[in-house]
């Protein structure tokens, strides 16, 4: 087997012991070892998915990280914070009917997208049956 693979596997598997045990199985000097560790390079960290992607307003947050990057326009950042202060709350619409205030809320997870369609559309809605039954159609091949 290749010294480096050696040499990578005792370092990783037994530290600062793995010297000693590789000494055991095949002749290699300390300074050797050391010498082949120093020259090999880091393993990349794989960067883990973040668990905030199943939120609904997550694409709207990175959609303003990303405008921020490429502009350094600092509002974009704020927009951004505001939007991550509130990435797991509940959705409120409140709508007028008749004179009654109705407050809907909707789980996070709904995309950020059909939120805002669900909005525009209610604009033309005339009764509350009228509405419950556009939501129900809008919402109904989301799971959450």
């Amino acid at each position: 087997m290749n010294l480096k693979r050696k040499v990578r596997w005792y370092n990783k598997r037994f530290g600062l012991f793995g010297w000693s045990f590789l000494k055991d199985i095949m002749p290699v000097s300390e300074e050797e070892y050391h010498s082949v560790l120093s020259k090999l390079k880091k393993l990349k960290k794989r960067k883990g998915k973040s668990p905030l992607v199943r939120y609904g307003r997550y694409r709207q947050m990175e959609k303003y990280l990303t405008e921020y990057k490429q502009t350094g326009d600092l509002n974009f950042l704020i927009r951004a914070n505001e939007v991550r202060n509130r990435l797991s709350k509940m959705y409120k619409l409140e709508m007028l009917y008749q004179g009654k205030k109705i407050v809907y809320s909707y789980s996070a997870i709904i995309d950020y997208k059909q939120i805002l369609k669900i909005i525009e559309l209610s604009k033309h809605v005339k009764s509350h049956e009228e509405y419950e039954a556009m939501v129900k159609k809008e919402l109904q091949y989301t799971s959450y």
